[in-house]
């Protein structure tokens, strides 16, 4: 499935400026592209142009809390990610692919006491 700027927007109207979802566009116009001519190896391989950012969008609406001063370990935000997908009975992205969309959407990733933590959001 491609997903289009325009979905994207539909979720996220007036939660991220206009110069974040055209990154986002971006990544995932972009990240498809990229990808090797070489024959793929036999196993699903999630990209960029398969994320379902409705489903994105309806764990974060639903699950975390989006304030400046809200700080989360990112591993606990995958681990709930992926339950929520799960429990949908979808398959979850990578945590590379996840990393990379949060960044995007504006959640910047820093270390503190050793352990990858992501600012602006947290779990409910």
């Amino acid at each position: 499935m491609k997903i289009t700027i325009s979905q994207l927007e539909l979720e996220w109207t007036g939660a991220a400026p206009p110069h974040v979802l055209a990154a986002v566009g971006a990544l995932l116009g972009a990240a498809g592209a990229s990808a090797p001519a070489r024959r793929a190896p036999e196993r699903s391989v999630q990209t960029a142009d398969s994320v379902d950012v409705d489903l994105l969008g309806h764990w974060i609406n639903g699950k975390c809390e989006r304030t400046a001063a809200a700080r989360c370990a990112n591993v606990d935000l995958f681990a709930s990610y992926c339950d929520f997908v799960n429990a949908a009975g979808r398959a979850s992205i990578g945590i590379r692919l996840f990393n990379s969309v949060l960044t995007q959407l504006g959640f910047e990733m820093t270390m503190h006491a050793g352990h990858r933590v992501r600012r602006g959001i947290r779990l409910k």
